[in-house]
């Protein structure tokens, strides 16, 4: 699958305006998703109209640059503001029901090394695959930035990289600590325009309100890297590592030898307790199982973990069906999954540039695009 690149000029509103006119042919399909995330979260109920108030209250103060990119977009969607918030949103709004979260999810990972690289398989429902989009943006102040994200969605809706090589990407952990602050997409968006390092996103992070639900794994050009637990109440660094004048700060050093790593649960004792299981299952089973994978990957002794290597573990599979439909395979899909990889994605912060490869890592190609058109 071809990637869909959308280059833009402009900030907030004149963002997400551009963003969906490159992609207005994918317009019908964003408008089903909204109208899907409506019909599981009507504006009518109190409880919903409630809670979304109460996010663009904050994000007011927060991040209005995010408030402003869903307004261009429905402005050229042709969309109620309301319900494409409601459809961003969905996942924050349904974060209190127990049973609302895949056993699958995403798998993120930065090698330290000569090379360094940041990798995430993005793992969602598939019908997604044909909504990904990839922004590369010129903002009036701050760093250009280039990012795979979602028709439909503002800020850095997986992953991204500026022009200094900062990259970051995310995985969403059900939690209980929810709260609303900063989204993920929202603060990757901000950390890529205002930081140049490793140790300057973690310490934005660290003092930014955010909304919790998941991990950021961060890498800069310098090998610096850490992966940030985002809580409401608490936000924490699980892993780190860096020279000396790179490490971030904030937080223990866990991290394996060769890199850093998250899944879908977190490993800090503040955050782990928070982890919402529906009673029938164990969906932490599968987040466990992948990130023992790609640990052994990144401490095995003497083993290279250059983009060769890179590329042959997120397209494998455990078991002999090929399928991905086993705990510990990194690239998932298969008949009884509810999330499947839908994409990879491999930064090189020091080459400046993304691989991506839209689909299976395990049958597709990949393409490489530059931070800066």
């Amino acid at each position: 699958m071809k990637p869909l690149i959308i280059d833009i000029e402009g900030a907030g509103r004149e963002v997400g305006r551009q963003h969906a006119q490159g992609a207005i042919g994918l317009r019908e399909e964003v408008a089903a998703w909204v109208g899907s995330a409506v019909e599981a979260h009507p504006l009518s109920s109190a409880t919903v109209r409630g809670r979304l108030d109460e996010v663009v209250r904050s994000w007011e103060q927060l991040t209005p640059a995010t408030l402003d990119q869903v307004a261009g977009m429905a402005e050229v969607y042709d969309l109620s503001v309301d319900d494409l918030l409601v459809a961003v949103l969905g996942t924050y709004l349904r974060s209190r029901d127990r049973a609302h979260g895949p056993a699958e999810g995403c798998t993120t990972f930065a090698t330290t090394g000569e090379s360094p690289l940041l990798v995430k398989n993005r793992d969602n429902d598939g019908a997604y695959l044909h909504l990904q989009t990839v922004l590369r943006v010129r903002p009036p102040q701050g760093h250009p930035w280039l990012a795979l994200s979602t028709a439909g969605a503002p800020g850095v809706h997986s992953s991204g990289m500026n022009d200094v090589g900062l990259c970051v990407v995310d995985t969403h952990v059900p939690s209980s600590d929810v709260g609303p602050g900063v989204p993920r997409f929202s603060s990757m968006m901000h950390l890529l325009e205002q930081c140049s390092t490793t140790g300057e996103a973690v310490d934005y992070l660290l003092a930014t309100p955010q909304m919790g639900l998941g991990n950021l794994t961060l890498l800069d050009a310098q090998g610096a890297a850490a992966v940030v637990e985002c809580g409401y109440n608490s936000t924490v660094v699980a892993m780190a590592t860096g020279g000396p004048d790179e490490s971030p700060t904030g937080g223990p050093d866990e991290s394996p030898a060769g890199g850093v790593l998250a899944t879908n649960h977190h490993i800090t004792p503040v955050l782990a307790g928070c982890l919402l299981e529906p009673p029938e299952g164990t969906p932490a089973a599968n987040s466990r199982a992948r990130r023992d994978v790609v640990e052994t990957f990144l401490t095995c002794p003497g083993a290279t973990t250059d983009l060769a290597a890179v590329k042959e573990l997120v397209a494998s599979h455990v078991g002999d069906d090929g399928t991905g439909n086993a705990p510990g395979s990194v690239c998932q899909h298969g008949p009884d999954l509810k999330s499947e990889t839908i994409a990879t994605t491999i930064y090189d912060p020091v080459g400046r540039h993304l691989d991506l490869c839209l689909g299976r890592p395990c049958t597709d190609p990949y393409v490489r695009i530059a931070v800066t058109g």
